[in-house]
């Protein structure tokens, strides 16, 4: 999939020139303390989007919960029936 590793590796780029240029453009304003409060920001911003915004997850990457305790055998077994039910229709 080189499309997809094309495309993570522009994201990181992009992300990595457009965080030093904010950085830089914080410490001639304001010095370190421009810097801090940037970092302190865009923490804030990303624990927030964390913490409470829509999720968003591809089917393929989609986790699902853990089964419970004992439940494990039963699943395999609901699975082992239903693709030998597959075989024979």
């Amino acid at each position: 999939m080189p499309g997809l590793t094309t495309a993570f590796m522009t994201c990181a780029y992009l992300g990595g020139a457009v965080g030093s240029w904010l950085g830089m453009r914080a410490y001639g304003r304001l010095g370190w303390l421009g810097v801090c409060a940037l970092v302190a920001a865009l923490t804030a911003v990303a624990l927030a989007r964390h913490r409470g915004g829509t999720r968003r997850t591809a089917g393929r990457f989609r986790r699902t919960a853990a089964p419970g305790p004992g439940t494990t055998g039963q699943i395999m077994a609901a699975r082992a029936a239903a693709t030998s039910h597959e075989e024979t229709s």
